[in-house]
């Protein structure tokens, strides 16, 4: 369903498409590590994705939306 079917409007829209990537961008990571044998911690938090690996690497990505 769209988000606008949802009630979503403008930047409430993107934010919340935002939103939703990210949590894809996070579920990939983790699914790709365990793939390697690695073990990692990720949280999200808005459209900001934080990674922790085991052995102390550590980064982030964010994402963006706009309108096209």
């Amino acid at each position: 369903m769209a988000l606008q079917e949802q009630g979503y409007r403008g930047a409430a829209a993107r934010d919340c498409a935002a939103e939703m990537f990210a949590t894809e961008i996070a579920e990939a990571l983790v699914m790709m590590a365990q793939a390697q044998g690695l073990r990692i911690s990720v949280e999200v938090s808005g459209a900001t994705v934080l990674a922790q690996l085991a052995d102390g690497g550590a980064f982030s990505v964010t994402v963006a939306a706009r309108s096209t």
